[in-house]
């Protein structure tokens, strides 16, 4: 049995579920890679720092899990638009971790050039 998650201890995932992946996220986002990229253009510094720690954390616990298993901690975290099987999070998944590998192998330029996003590892 998986035990669930408590929300209040990955503020940055609940954040990217729960504001980005609501009943309307189909509408507004039309993808999980859509919404994901959203969040993380809007996301500070910190914020994202925070969520590539929490991520690289969730990965790790839902590797090789069934759907049946991945999907209720999920939605622990309040997101309601999830695919309907794994393969969408797995999709989701790699997106992310590309999108966390780019950051930390190109420095973005976040205030003019003087400073560089730290680096996210996955």
């Amino acid at each position: 049995m998986t035990r669930r998650l408590d929300a209040r201890h990955w503020p940055r995932l609940a954040a990217f579920f729960r504001g980005y992946l609501h009943q309307d996220a189909p509408d507004v986002h039309q993808s999980l890679e859509s919404a994901f990229d959203q969040f993380w253009d809007d996301a500070s510094d910190a914020e994202r720092s925070t969520f590539a720690s929490e991520w690289r954390a969730l990965a790790a616990r839902t590797r090789g899990r069934p759907w049946r298993k991945v999907e209720p901690l999920l939605t622990t975290l309040g997101a309601v638009w999830l695919p309907r099987a794994g393969t969408g999070f797995a999709r989701l998944t790699r997106h992310v971790e590309r999108r966390l590998a780019k950051t930390a192998d190109t420095p973005e330029d976040v205030d003019g050039g003087t400073t560089n996003v730290k680096p996210y590892r996955v």
